[in-house]
């Protein structure tokens, strides 16, 4: 938290210098005033960490930090972007054309989707609706180092979308190893050496070879289930979303990403 302060005040001040609490543009200069409500930046900051953490419904979160409801609406969509904006050094990439350029030639890294629960929408139920998860949800393709850091986050897609398709989207200008479940089956990529586990041949199992590959190669794969599981630490992530706000569902998991790639980096600095 004392790490992030600085960055996010930062950010927080250029914002109140140009913008008010509207997103309109100031026609005087700001002068910071002794409001009740988050008066400090480390409250403000405690409070967008709070509500990403909890995912309280607004009222709730009113309640907690005693403002009105309205007031916490326009605190949480200012104060999340703001929050993006301290942590853009931990962004992870989410153009599928740049992907090469996070990743090094011949580097072994993790690929796998993540599923999150949606309310279900009133206009278009068909192309949120996961087949695999029987609901109504969006999804993210992730790459992940061997290491744990989150390379690439795709832009959030409606759940009906298959895991495949979303691979075939990425783009490669080096040589990769990539390690991938089952739902990657059949991709063809080039400069791809893709690694699944053996699938099980209709009415025969596996030999006992093949299930120890299986097994070997789940061990590695296990880092993408747990870096996974970090990320929606943030119940906001792991949750249904109940916010229908533009781009916010794709906002909230960019910064789950960012906080877990923040934490895991300041983590190796300090051991280090």
């Amino acid at each position: 938290f004392d790490t992030l302060l600085p960055y996010f005040e930062e950010e927080l001040s250029a914002y109140l210098e140009i913008y008010t609490l509207n997103g309109k543009k100031r026609q005087r200069k700001y002068t910071p005033k002794a409001d009740k409500q988050l008066p400090s930046v480390a409250e403000k900051l405690f409070f967008v960490l709070y509500y990403l953490k909890n995912n309280p419904t607004q009222e709730s979160l009113a309640f907690t930090f005693d403002m009105p409801q309205d007031m916490c609406n326009k605190w949480i969509h200012v104060l999340c972007p703001l929050l993006n904006k301290a942590l853009k050094t931990y962004q992870a990439e989410e153009h599928y054309q740049k992907v090469s350029d996070k990743i090094a030639e011949n580097e072994t890294v993790m690929m796998d989707v993540t599923e999150r629960e949606v309310q279900r929408d009133k206009y278009e139920q068909n192309e949120f609706y996961s087949g695999k998860k029987k609901t109504h949800t969006v999804k993210n393709l992730l790459i992940v180092s061997m290491i744990g850091l989150v390379l690439f986050c795709s832009r959030t897609e409606q759940g009906r979308i298959h895991d495949k398709v979303l691979a075939e989207r990425i783009e490669l200008r080096k040589s990769v190893t990539c390690i991938a479940d089952l739902g990657f089956y059949g991709l063809n990529k080039a400069y791809m050496n893709l690694i699944l586990p053996h699938k099980k041949p209709k009415g025969k199992p596996l030999s006992e070879n093949q299930l120890s590959e299986n097994q070997l190669l789940n061990r590695k794969r296990v880092t993408i289930e747990h870096v996974i599981g970090k990320i929606k630490v943030l119940r906001i992530v792991k949750d249904k979303i109940r916010n229908y706000k533009k781009d916010f569902k794709h906002l909230v998991m960019k910064l789950g990403v960012q906080l877990y790639n923040f934490k895991l980096i300041n983590s190796l600095s300090f051991c280090s």
